[in-house]
């Protein structure tokens, strides 16, 4: 059995990370200019993509901003060109130019040729679409969504392809669960609903784009049986002082108010970057359940129950980031990212039960009132030194992150007979929980770049995660009271190691073969019920590619993988949670993790235009979430347990390309099948649907300062652990105005225009069949102001 030393490992990376101090020098480049037109006016979002020569490899794509200006950084000495794209205009290649190791600077300026004034063949090209697809991972590019501005980060993920967000705030990808969430490239250890309540305070405006990757390679953490979504956040990336501030304002049934500022340094070797947002506003939830229970012994024919929260909420977010070049070889960087939140839930709910003959028998009428504040900060230092001009380079990192969250709340029920007479029996649930998190990790990633054919890669990491629960619950019930106070500790380390090879052979040709070990030991502590659990096992991960360039504009890629995951901490949690009289949730310590294996097959047409991909994934012992009823009480316990295996096999096709000059596509379509085969707790089940997902974005150019957008979210019916969704989706518009010679736009949304995103299952559990409807406050018009300020705008 493999095992490291943390010290060891933690000394050795701190080794690491000080020899990289004192390297030899290298040095690397700027290249930067401005696009223009033939009449001298710049082009905005023009793509520029920086080739090396003699192989014509890429080495970056970027876009124009609004004043033509583009900055390719860190450039290795060699030989380069230019390629450039834009609508209405040629291709355009530039001459070669090298960069010595004596330059720091290249400008290159470059003029577009309209399409109108050419006499060669026209090359269809666009602005930067929304969705761009990758051969491992899509791209959804944020701020180039017209319709994202006062959103949250949560909202931004339902619209993105692929990915549902059910309603405790569970990610969904491509039908499977098991996502692992990147902020920055930084994974965030935290329970699913602490994400989702992360992601809810992450405004959308403090969002650059959204990576989706189902088949990771082996330098990311195996964790994520679905794959990993990555949110990377805004930064600078100008000479000089620049910034932006946005402000926004939307209205459904409650207000939505967002207000922040990006604000970047840049001076030769320090670049400064720091972000805030604040949102303030108040959504709503409602719901109607109702569960028929199939049984003539018993008195109750079946039970209906409404519930409504209004949730108010007030977000401060915020981010500072600094990176600063040591030598012209060795790069510090530093990043502090942290959110405050704070929300309330005011709601109240109606339960009645009605006998064989539809006749009343009792009522409980609940209401249910309280805050939670959280505070989340995440700091990260890392350092990369570069040990050759091809390459090759040595890289380590700390990271420390803190977590705490107080929920304080208050729920009364009274019950009423059927000619609604108080009958006593009053239920009274006071709930304080405290949560605090604590996680630290430290890794060393090295890049050998053997030849320009031949690259390797390896890396050590270490993680440690610690937790504390020391919720404090007090029930009465018939005028008794009772302390179920759930004090809940847990420990977590994880240390790894991974190789990658990576090799192209011919122009044609690229490998690449990972494998990944982790050995993972946890200990779990629950004081109630005296009860402490270990386990401790070693596992190894395999993953790899093929890619294959048949011609110019199409390739094939082959992906496999193996993921694992871990039940979190409130999963192995043996303790009942009472959300109210006739619903609670527990966990189970003797919970196993799941491991997932996937496979795909990619093909790009197009040049990337249109990408399909069949993929198939096996799950070995899914984690699931097991409903079990009371025949006598009724009351429902939700508890976790392993089932068998879970299957899924898709096909899907996305289409991003322009059709005119003024319209540019992106559509994603996902046909699938999931498969569930286990037992729950009243008997084995297989639960097999098929279902599609469709996902469209639609940006018109309507002038030079005019542009609008249409998108599109639907899902079919699907089936989710051994629940049935019924359909669901939602349509956006939006219109932006380019003022004030472009240093400012309006943006004017409606989101959700049929008030259609809702969350409606079904389920079949014995002799009971149980159904529920959600929904939210979706249905928004939004009007937003964005204006760009500092050293940028007057490049024009």
């Amino acid at each position: 059995m493999i095992n490291f030393s943390i010290p060891r490992i933690s000394f050795f990376i701190c080794s690491f990370l000080c020899l990289g101090m004192f390297a030899a020098k290298a040095q690397t480049a700027q290249v930067s200019g401005k696009v223009k037109e033939e009449t001298g006016l710049p082009i905005e979002m023009a793509n520029i993509t920086l080739l090396t020569l003699p192989d014509s490899i890429p080495v970056n794509t970027i876009s124009t901003d609004s004043s033509g200006y583009y900055v390719f950084n860190k450039v290795n000495a060699g030989s380069y060109t230019l390629v450039v794209f834009h609508l209405g205009f040629k291709k355009y290649v530039s001459p070669v130019f090298t960069l010595k190791d004596s330059d720091n600077k290249s400008m290159q300026d470059l003029l577009l040729v309209s399409e109108s004034n050419a006499n060669t063949e026209v090359v269809v090209t666009g602005r930067k679409p929304v969705v761009t697809q990758e051969a491992d991972k899509m791209v959804v590019n944020v701020e180039n969504m017209m319709a994202s501005s006062g959103l949250s980060a949560i909202d931004i993920l339902k619209r993105s392809p692929g990915i549902s967000v059910n309603s405790d705030g569970i990610i969904t990808l491509k039908g499977k669960t098991g996502v692992l969430v990147m902020l920055d490239d930084k994974p965030l250890y935290m329970s699913a609903e602490q994400v989702g309540n992360l992601l809810k305070a992450i405004p959308s405006d403090q969002i650059k784009s959204i990576e989706i990757i189902t088949s990771p390679s082996a330098k990311y953490d195996a964790a994520g049986t679905a794959g990993i979504i990555n949110i990377k956040l805004k930064s600078g990336a100008y000479e000089g002082f620049n910034g932006t501030a946005n402000m926004s304002y939307g209205q459904g049934v409650y207000h939505k108010a967002n207000v922040g500022t990006t604000i970047s340094y840049k001076k030769k070797k320090l670049s400064l970057n720091s972000s805030y947002q604040y949102n303030n506003r108040i959504s709503l939830f409602r719901m109607y359940a109702d569960r028929q229970y199939n049984d003539p012994s018993n008195s109750v024919d079946h039970l209906d129950f409404r519930q409504y929260y209004r949730l108010p909420q007030q977000t401060h977010a915020f981010t500072l980031k600094a990176g600063y070049d040591i030598t012209d070889k060795t790069n510090v960087s530093f990043d502090l990212i942290g959110n405050y939140n704070e929300y309330g839930w005011d709601g109240a709910s109606n339960t009645a039960q009605y006998d064989h003959s539809n006749s009343l028998i009792n009522t409980s009428e609940s209401t249910d009132y309280g805050v939670y504040a959280e505070t989340n900060y995440n700091l990260n230092a890392g350092i990369t030194h570069k040990l050759d001009t091809l390459g090759s380079q040595l890289s380590g990192g700390i990271n420390y992150t803190r977590y705490t969250g107080i929920s304080n709340k208050k729920f009364e029920t009274e019950n009423f007979d059927a000619n609604h007479q108080n009958d006593g029996n009053p239920f009274l649930y006071v709930f304080r929980d405290p949560s605090y998190t604590n996680q630290f990790s430290a890794k060393v990633d090295y890049i050998a770049k053997v030849s320009e054919k031949l690259k390797i890669e390896s890396g050590v990491k270490v993680n440690h995660q610690d937790k504390f629960n020391p919720a404090t619950i007090m029930i009465v019930e018939n005028g008794v009271s009772s302390d179920v106070s759930n004090p809940f500790k847990y420990n977590e380390n994880i240390t790894a190691a991974y190789a990658i090879v990576n090799r192209s052979l011919g122009k044609k040709w690229k490998l690449q073969a990972g494998l990944r070990m982790e050995r993972t030991d946890i200990k779990g502590n629950q004081t109630r019920l005296d009860t402490s659990f270990t386990r401790d096992y070693t596992n190894l991960f395999p993953s790899g590619n093929i890619t294959f360039a048949a011609t110019e504009k199409t390739s094939y890629t082959l992906l496999y993988s193996r993921r694992i995951q871990r039940p979190t901490s409130f999963q192995l949690n043996p303790v009942l949670s009472i959300t109210d009289p006739y619903n609670s949730w527990g966990g189970n310590a003797f919970l196993l993790p799941e491991y997932t294996d996937n496979i795909e097959l990619s093909q790009s047409l197009f040049s990337g235009y249109v990408v399909t991909t069949l993929n198939y994934s096996y799950t070995r012992q899914p984690i699931a979430w097991g409903l079990t009823v009371d025949s006598v009480s009724l009351k429902s316990v939700n508890k976790t347990r392993n089932l068998e295996y879970k299957q899924n096999v898709g096909l899907s096709v996305a289409v991003n390309m322009p059709i005119t000059k003024w319209w540019t596509t992106s559509v994603y379509v996902y046909g699938y099948n999931n498969r569930f085969v286990g037992d729950l707790g009243y008997g084995r089940a297989d639960n097999s649907q098929w279902a599609l997902d469709f996902n469209s974005t639609q940006s018109f150019t309507l002038s030079k300062k005019m542009t609008a957008e249409i998108s599109g979210v639907y899902e079919s019916p699907w089936a989710y652990g051994l629940n049935r969704i019924a359909s669901q989706g939602q349509l956006n518009l939006a219109v932006q105005r380019k003022i004030w010679a472009s240093k400012a736009s309006v943006k004017l949304a409606l989101s959700d225009v049929f008030w259609s995103d809702r969350w409606k299952t079904s389920n079949k559990l014995n002799a009971i069949d149980a159904h529920s409807l959600m929904q939210w406050d979706t249905r928004v018009v939004m009007l937003t102001f964005n204006y760009k300020f500092g050293n940028v705008v007057h490049r024009l």
